[in-house]
């Protein structure tokens, strides 16, 4: 069935306004990015990664693609391999000089849907930053860290090709991709509740089941 957090409702309130603001977020030409640690892979291929990402920040915004990129601390832990903000500080060394925001508040589910729907594209390696990103109207690459979740939810909503694992991560793909995937903005509303109507379903069924029905 689709990710439960295909449910979630954005919620672009104050809190998530005087955030925009303080980072200087204007809608629809800032870029999101979150990253993670990466405790399955060698500290080369974390580091690789990294640089990969620093890269892609780099030429979106020397081509023009954005005014301005957000480093989301997407996940506040509770262990420290699950703790978004260090590697997060690792990227911020590697893009010092250009126009990136850190992005360290503790925005609720709903909160960070809406946060990323006011981005014009979104490259996640958490992949409830790439699902929230679609539920906000945002399209997003998304970046396939451990196991067949990330690539097989992208086959299953037809964006296969704007996934790739964090090995095979190359800066120059993703940058020739994110025009096409901006593109892809009309259809996101459309995706995102078709996935939201088979969770609805999957959920009433599974409720009937549940009440012996």
């Amino acid at each position: 069935i689709p990710d439960v957090a295909f449910g979630i409702v954005p919620r672009l309130n104050e809190k998530v306004t005087k955030v925009m603001t303080k980072h200087k977020l204007i809608r629809g030409e800032f870029v999101v990015v979150t990253v993670r640690s990466l405790p399955h892979k060698p500290k080369r291929d974390y580091e690789r990664y990294l640089s990969e990402v620093a890269e892609a920040i780099r030429l979106l915004l020397k081509k023009g693609l954005c005014a301005r990129v957000a480093v989301v601390v997407h996940t506040l832990g509770p262990t420290y391999s699950e703790n978004d903000l260090y590697p997060s500080l690792e990227l911020m060394k590697r893009v010092q000089g250009v126009p990136v925001e850190l992005v360290k508040e503790d925005l609720s589910p709903s909160e960070l849907a809406a946060l990323y729907g006011e981005a014009r594209l979104t490259i996640g390696t958490r992949f409830h930053s790439v699902i929230l990103s679609l539920v906000g109207g945002t399209p997003a690459y998304a970046i396939s860290y451990f196991g067949p979740k990330s690539i097989g939810i992208m086959r299953d909503i037809g964006m296969e090709d704007y996934c790739s694992s964090a090995n095979e991560f190359r800066a120059e793909q993703l940058v020739r991709l994110a025009p096409e995937i901006i593109e892809k903005r009309a259809e996101i509303g459309d995706l995102a509740l078709k996935q939201k109507a088979r969770l609805n379903e999957a959920m009433s069924e599974l409720k009937s089941c549940v009440e012996g029905k």
